[in-house]
């Protein structure tokens, strides 16, 4: 089957360090960090974002989810996110001190996935070692490589902290460090360099030039303010298989790459909020697969807004705002590729995605 559906986680217990973690990971909507600063209540037996998140990251083997985040630039939509949070002091500050976060999520064996992130931003290495040293859940250990990092027995994550940048992973202990950056390395600064508002600074950590960049270029003509967000999937003719079977779709299409991106589009006139659109680009093996993708999307939006929702309908805004982006979104043919382009999105939505991410990331078994 060959198909791909794109919508596709105090006292001394309040360290600066671990907030931090708390909060990137969180903007990525993949970290599994217990929150032991909220008050929490059982999730429903089958929550239907959940199902949906579990769904459309159904990584077979060899599968990889590219992320790139660029936090410092979207002061606005961080504004919006901070105003749908529970009040929680550790969560705002993480938000303020995160610049840009580059991660991958790919298939560990077994059915499970793991997760590498790597973090940019205002961490002085020294203070968060500090605060670790004296945190009882984090233990100093040393890798096969003798690189110093900090392991958190309890939630599986490991921590390698440099001047500016945090390593974090919730990989098997053991994996060389090295491997880890070289997997999150291609998701980096070079990748959301696209269009001349975006430069690449001087020093970047991140410098691997992002896999099939050209496929990038209608993105650049289109281009009408910030990119805060890029996403793509290597291999995505099995991965994206693997998501339809898992959502029981009885649906076989060849799709060969698989881009999106998240951009701000600056105000009009005397507006103060800054809409946001999604560009998803979608490239099939030749023209003819690519009209018949086309015609199929274009008949699903005629149905996208009386389809059930995973786990019953209308119990989750987040999956209400995802089927709307299916069912209203601009679709156009580029020779073998499809770009599909969202209707403005408003900033106070985009925060309810990156919410609800947060609130999903900080357990799979309690939400705030």
């Amino acid at each position: 089957m060959k198909g791909h559906f794109f919508f596709k986680r105090s006292d001394r217990g309040r360290v600066i360090s671990r907030n931090i973690l708390w909060t990137v990971g969180a903007l990525c909507g993949i970290f599994v960090i217990s929150c032991a600063t909220i008050p929490s209540r059982p999730l429903p037996e089958k929550d239907p974002f959940d199902v949906l998140l579990n769904s459309l990251l159904a990584l077979p083997p060899g599968g990889q989810f590219y992320m790139g985040a660029r936090i410092a630039d979207a002061a606005g939509l961080r504004t919006e996110i901070e105003r749908t949070l529970p009040a929680n002091e550790s969560i705002r500050q993480g938000l303020k001190v995160t610049e840009q976060i580059s991660m991958v999520l790919y298939a560990a064996g077994e059915g499970q996935s793991a997760w590498v992130a790597l973090l940019e931003g205002r961490y002085p290495a020294w203070q968060i070692n500090w605060s670790l040293w004296w945190h009882p859940a984090w233990k100093k250990r040393r890798s096969a490589e003798g690189i110093p990092f900090w392991y958190n027995a309890q939630e599986g994550l490991s921590l390698q902290t440099e001047e500016h940048t945090l390593l974090l992973s919730n990989a098997p202990e053991g994996i060389p460090f090295r491997e880890l950056l070289n997997r999150v390395k291609p998701a980096g600064t070079s990748a959301l360099s696209i269009g001349s508002q975006s430069p690449v600074p001087a020093n970047a950590p991140s410098s691997y030039p992002m896999p099939d960049k050209k496929a990038f270029s209608f993105f650049s003509s289109r281009q009408k303010g910030r990119v805060i967000l890029i996403g793509w999937l290597n291999e995505p003719f099995q991965t994206v298989a693997a998501s339809l079977e898992t959502l029981s779709v009885p649906l076989s299409v060849p799709i060969e790459r698989v881009f999106w991106v998240l951009e701000e589009i600056p105000p009009e006139g005397t507006e103060k909020d800054s809409p946001y659109c999604l560009y998803l680009a979608l490239q099939t093996p030749s023209v003819s697969h690519a009209r018949a993708l086309s015609a199929l999307l274009r008949l699903s939006q005629r149905f996208a807004g009386t389809l059930p929702l995973p786990g019953g309908p209308g119990q989750d805004p987040l999956a209400q705002l995802l089927m709307s982006l299916l069912s209203t979104g601009n679709i156009q043919q580029e020779e073998t590729s499809l770009v599909i382009e969202s209707k403005p999105i408003p900033s106070q939505d985009i925060a309810l995605l990156f919410s609800r991410l947060l609130v999903y990331s900080t357990s799979k078994k309690t939400i705030p």
